[in-house]
């Protein structure tokens, strides 16, 4: 008698709280046997089959493309001349760095979770580019500016990295000039784009 009234109460409690169970299920909480419990947590309710779930789309082609590549070595140039400047105290530097190394990891991002074709107001290939070119004259200048007042080891070799990130940031910009036309409608330009990353 006592484990009916138990699995009464279990069955009254499930019912109050909108757990709609069949029958058999609750004749299975009587039972209190862990096989039961287990077969009941897997019914499907029916308010969890309307649910529907979405994912993101993940791009690992592109972490493994020439482009990904040469974004991935673009972040680990910034990084590395962000700490070289760190340690010397160079704050115009490790600013710039950081700016940097912050708006090419949201590119990866972009480009990596798809959000490049799930946002188009943006030609994002062109604003990649826009940022390659820019970013590649800002770092040419602090790169000089580095290398002609450095006091410290961590400058110099910042400065370097900064070359180097220039040299990345250059090819960079040439493989996106490369797929950008202005005399193809959007959709064929956002097309090539996912081509070249490939």
């Amino acid at each position: 008698m006592l484990k009916v009234t138990a699995g009464v109460k279990i069955a009254h409690i499930l019912t109050n709280s909108h757990f709609l169970y069949s029958l058999k299920e609750i004749t299975c909480f009587r039972k209190q046997t862990l096989s039961c419990l287990l077969q009941m947590i897997s019914y499907p309710r029916a308010e969890d089959q309307n649910i529907t779930t979405t994912a993101m789309d993940v791009d690992t082609a592109f972490l493994k493309s020439k482009r990904g590549i040469l974004k991935l070595a673009e972040m680990v140039t910034f990084f590395v001349a962000f700490v070289c400047f760190a340690t010397a105290s160079r704050s115009e530097h490790i600013a710039a760095t950081i700016i940097e190394f912050l708006i090419t990891s949201f590119l990866v991002l972009l480009y990596l979770l798809k959000l490049n074709k799930k946002f188009t107001f943006f030609l994002w290939p062109l604003v990649d580019t826009f940022n390659s070119v820019f970013a590649a004259i800002y770092f040419i200048v602090l790169s000089m500016i580095a290398l002609r007042t450095y006091t410290y080891r961590g400058t110099l070799v910042g400065g370097i990295v900064g070359f180097l990130s220039v040299g990345l940031l250059c090819v960079d910009s040439f493989t996106l000039f490369k797929i950008i036309t202005f005399n193809k409608p959007r959709s064929e330009v956002q097309h090539q784009g996912t081509q070249v990353n490939e």
